[in-house]
């Protein structure tokens, strides 16, 4: 997409929309053929006599303990990721014809979309951490990979 984004041909006609309903199907597609391949080489072939349903259910609730309850921060973020992907699906429906120079360029674009949730983080206050913001920048800066975006 960044690639051919200079060609006149295809210049703002590849969104993210478009795109998802692309590759959408192929990725559920090859999830199937993936998940089918794997199930039919491990599961099919072994038969599991030493685990026991109590033993599962064991492993399960060890697992939540130690994860312990959902918190209003991370579903903050979950929601925040929600309205992300919302935004971005919506956006040739709706923003296109609100945000839009006369002679008809658009001015909100993916990147603008992506960018509101991202923001919405950095003023959102914690509840975990009160005085702070549920995304703050040192977090940022210490986990964040640069190099990535440099990519």
């Amino acid at each position: 997409n960044y690639f051919l984004a200079a060609e006149s041909i295809i210049a703002g006609q590849v969104s993210w929309l478009t795109w998802l309903e692309f590759a959408f199907p192929i990725s559920v597609a090859t999830g199937l053929l993936a998940y089918a391949a794997l199930y039919c080489r491990y599961v099919c072939r072994m038969s599991f006599t030493g685990i026991s349903r109590q033993v599962l259910e064991q492993e399960y609730s060890d697992l939540v303990t130690e994860l312990g309850p959902v918190t209003r921060d991370e579903l903050i973020v979950g929601g925040m990721q929600v309205l992300q992907v919302l935004l971005l699906i919506i956006r040739p429906f709706s923003f296109a014809k609100w945000f839009a120079t006369p002679y008809g360029e658009q001015l909100v674009n993916d990147a603008t979309l992506v960018l509101i949730p991202a923001l919405l983080l950095f003023i959102t206050p914690s509840q975990s951490r009160p005085g702070e913001a549920v995304l703050t920048w040192p977090v940022v800066h210490e986990k964040f990979d640069f190099g990535l975006l440099l990519l």
